[in-house]
Parts: structure tokens; sequence; C-alpha cells
């Protein structure tokens, strides 16, 4: 069974492209830091590099996840809402206690997009432009 699981993630990784040949290393080298932080916090690249090719890829792929975690963020608290119940804590305030399957559910998807945001931060760091295993899919910027 965790021989299948590891199976399965090798060939999700490995099938995503790679466009590390499209850039100059000189273009690799000068805008790794700032492709580093477009993982992070993918508004400043984005504002930032206008010239650098190789920020802008990494930057339309950190504003990609960024966005794809933001509707999973609405997804998540439309749910927390429709199947969470009420409670009462100490002076009256509210809680939302989510089914245990839900949370469970939840904590992966959390999960997956960090492991997400290492994978592009660890292809920036061997100089790599590779497109994100499960987001490239959807692509909200291009």
């Amino acid at each position: 069974m965790i021989e299948k699981i590891k199976e399965k993630i090798i060939t999700i990784i490995s099938s995503s492209k790679d466009y590390t040949d499209t850039f100059s290393l000189e273009e690799i080298e000068s805008g790794k830091a700032l492709s580093i932080v477009s993982y992070l916090i993918p508004l400043v690249p984005f504002i930032l590099s206008k010239k650098n090719n190789y920020v802008k890829f990494h930057t339309l792929n950190g504003m990609n996840i960024l966005f794809t975690y933001l509707i999973f963020l609405i997804i998540k608290r439309t749910l927390s809402y429709i199947f969470g119940t009420p409670c009462d804590l100490v002076s009256g305030l509210k809680c939302i206690i989510l089914p245990i399957s839900l949370r469970i559910f939840f904590a992966f998807i959390n999960m997956l997009f960090s492991f997400i945001v290492l994978y592009g931060v660890l292809n920036v760091c061997n100089n790599k432009a590779k497109e994100i295993p499960i987001i490239s899919k959807i692509k909200l910027f291009k």
C-alpha cells in the first residue's frame, strides 16, 4: 500500500514540465532571491519583477498556488458553516465543531499546500524551473 502511494507521488512529481532550458544561467542566478520570495509572498515579485523571465515564471507559479489556496479557504469556510455545529463557550462566544472527517481532510489539504510551496522553493534552490505538479493543471494566471 505504501509502495503504491510512493509510486503515485513520484509519477505525479516527475510528470511536471521542466522549463529550465529556456532560461540563461545569468537570469537564474540574478532572480533566485525574488523567485524564492515568489512562493512565500507572491505579490511582491509580481510587482517588482518585470524584466527577469525566471522570476516571472516562479511568480506565476506562486500566484497560482496562492489563489488556489484562497479558493480552498472559501470552500473550507463554507463547509465549516454547513456541517459545523455551533456551541456556547465561556461568556456566550460561538464556535464551530466540525466532524472529524472534515478536520482530517482540511489538515491533509493544508499539508499538501505546504508541500507544494516547499517543492517550488526547492526547485528555485536547485536552479530549476518546473511547473507545480497539481496546481499547474488549474492555471489561474498565465
